[in-house]
């Protein structure tokens, strides 16, 4: 925790079965209750920016998905459109050859 800040005494209340969870959570990985708290807010701000990160790249694999799906859409009509052009040029070449061409 000591991070060349200033550190700060602080009053905090609380349940008495928070404290008693935290003393015993506390003892299991051999901390005191004031450094298994710091722990746990330190690890609160891990949380918030691994979260923030997350949601970024849910967001980007959403965009990326809705581009795919336009992507497909663009493909179908692109395929329709020749075989469109396919058959227009048959039914050309198939009045071509009924006139003689």
């Amino acid at each position: 925790m000591n991070d060349g800040s200033e550190e700060v005494r602080l009053t905090l209340r609380m349940p008495a079965t928070i404290r008693d969870h935290l003393v015993d959570e506390a003892a299991k990985v051999g901390r005191s209750l004031n450094a298994e708290i710091v722990a746990r807010l330190e690890n609160s701000e891990n949380v918030s920016g691994f979260l923030e990160d997350f949601r970024l790249a849910k967001e980007r694999i959403l965009h990326q998905q809705e581009l795919a799906k336009g992507h497909e859409q663009m493909i179908e009509m692109l395929k329709t459109a020749l075989d469109r052009e396919r058959a227009t040029n048959e039914q050309l070449l198939e009045m071509l050859k009924n006139k003689g061409v």
